[in-house]
């Protein structure tokens, strides 16, 4: 058995759809047995909704990049939620007038606070802010700033004030905001330790939050995403149907 988990956007998600070439890979991969598996900074409940847009097969997804995944069954497996205070103190430290909105998500809901009053998602149904404190549940949040330079700092800010309790990644104009040592690569770890699997693990992404696992499972990356992604993997492909399809015939030579 073979294992392969793909983050989702603009990896699994190119050109705003997922290619038929790829849901046909991975419909043969599992029938050879294998499992397949997503991997993203989305929450649960967005991601479930794209995995019934197009119908993708899927034996696990792993959410808000590595800090609550289900299985197959939409069992939960583990969560990883945040101290509360914390959230509290990194909201009261946000530089609110160089911040577009900013969220909360407790793997499936998400709560926003949009200056702009005008943020709406397809996939996401956003919980009033002041509700969602009240419940006290956070695996992550996340800030969109003005200007990248902006987020950048401010990750820098909180990755030095709370050095081994959270960590803030920056990627352009965003910042992700989890409990310190939460990666998609640990929650991939979890995910096998918890079903017991000793899968040969294959990954593949597109941006900065996939390195952590592309680096620890020699992952491929997407010919589209972030340079130093590529520079990381140990092959870059067109989209995951072709990589899928190199796996394949490597597991078989």
């Amino acid at each position: 058995m073979l294992l392969f988990v793909s983050d989702f956007d603009g990896t699994l998600h190119i050109n705003d759809t997922v290619d038929q070439e790829t849901l046909d890979a991975i419909k043969l991969f599992r029938e050879k047995g294998h499992l397949f598996g997503i991997a993203t900074g989305r929450s649960l409940e967005s991601i479930k909704n794209q995995v019934r847009i197009y119908d993708i097969p899927v034996d696990f997804l792993i959410g808000n990049n590595g800090s609550v995944a289900v299985d197959e069954h939409d069992s939960f497996l583990f969560h990883h939620f945040m101290d509360f205070t914390k959230v509290h103190e990194i909201i009261d430290l946000l530089p609110k007038e160089e911040v577009l909105y900013y969220g909360i998500s407790d793997g499936i809901n998400v709560g926003l606070h949009d200056r702009l009053n005008n943020r709406s998602h397809p996939d996401i149904s956003f919980v009033d802010m002041d509700k969602f404190l009240v419940n006290e549940r956070a695996v992550g949040i996340f800030v969109k700033f003005q200007e990248d330079e902006q987020a950048k700092k401010f990750a820098l800010f909180l990755n030095e004030k709370y050095y081994d309790e959270i960590r803030a990644y920056h990627f352009y104009n965003y910042v992700d905001i989890l409990n310190y040592g939460v990666t998609k690569k640990n929650g991939i770890i979890q995910y096998k330790r918890i079903k017991n699997l000793h899968a040969k693990t294959y990954v593949i992404g597109d941006s900065f939050n996939d390195i952590p696992m592309i680096k620890g499972f020699d992952g491929f990356a997407i010919c589209s995403g972030e340079e130093e992604v590529i520079q990381r993997a140990r092959m870059c492909f067109d989209n995951v149907g072709k990589a899928l399809y190199h796996v394949m015939e490597e597991s078989e030579i």
